[in-house]
């Protein structure tokens, strides 16, 4: 008897010790990710906080990008250079981000594009991740300079619903892509309930504050690692937006404020 259980003992120890290298492995491997927008993604430059995140951690992450300043996906689609990119080599995430206010005025190209750009990332077997965009924190003073008075009024009544019809669209493209949202609105309109006094926008009313840039990629790390990091750099630095990439701006976040982000994004509902 003592001779099978050594057996049964020794196949045991060695199914772990496979499995552990194989872990090893894996959490040695990069993941790689793709992300195409505009300024929403390039104001603060997302990549490098979520980078920065990542280190923080001890993962390894590959970040690559398409971004431009007021480009929606059909614009992408059609400079090439973005689907040229995700085609040229295998990326184990691709991130869709269209233009801040697409469910007002081209939602179906939304849908289109997004399946366009999905189809040429699924032939390199990478997953989708749609940024489900924050709405704007007010009407935008640039609306007043619309010289056509029934635009200017479709885009006032459709910035109070922008939360809602923002989020049905990038669900909607989900499921006609099999891709994962990443709840970004969400996460800020918790946060807000949570800790108004955190300013996630800019004075613009759009785009992201460095703050509202750091708990985005809080967002995204969670979206890609599956959890939330365990060590949160309250200091980092990164690239100021897509017209000054060569300038860093330092970002610093209070204790506080981590663990309401943190919490905020943990929070199911509310």
């Amino acid at each position: 008897m003592k001779y099978p259980l050594r057996l049964f003992l020794t196949v045991l120890i060695l199914i772990f010790g496979l499995l552990s290298c194989a872990q090893l492995s894996s959490e040695k491997t990069p993941l790689k990710v793709f992300f195409i927008g505009n300024s929403l993604t390039g104001n603060n430059y997302l990549p490098d906080m979520l980078q920065a995140f990542a280190r923080a951690n001890s993962k390894k992450l590959i970040i690559g990008s398409e971004l431009k300043n007021s480009t929606a996906l059909i614009e992408h689609w059609q400079r090439g250079a973005a689907r040229q990119k995700i085609s040229a080599e295998k990326w184990d995430f691709v991130v869709l981000q269209d233009s801040s206010a697409s469910a007002i005025d081209q939602a179906e190209k939304t849908l289109k594009y997004g399946k366009l750009f999905a189809d040429v990332a699924k032939q390199q077997n990478s997953r989708l991740l749609l940024f489900n965009t924050w709405a704007y924190s007010g009407i935008p003073g640039w609306v007043e300079s619309y010289k056509d008075e029934q635009e200017k009024a479709a885009f006032k009544a459709f910035v109070p619903k922008m939360y809602q019809e923002t989020n049905a669209l990038y669900a909607k493209l989900a499921q006609a892509v099999d891709g994962q949202v990443v709840p970004v609105a969400q996460a800020w309109r918790r946060l807000n309930k949570i800790a108004p006094h955190i300013a996630l926008h800019t004075p613009d009313k759009i785009h992201p504050s460095p703050q509202g840039t750091y708990f985005t990629a809080l967002v995204f790390y969670q979206a890609i690692f599956g959890e939330l990091p365990k060590n949160l750099p309250l200091t980092v630095i990164t690239r100021r937006n897509l017209k000054k990439m060569h300038e860093t701006i330092k970002v610093e976040i209070t204790r506080s404020t981590a663990d309401k982000m943190l919490s905020a994004i943990a929070a199911k509902s509310l």
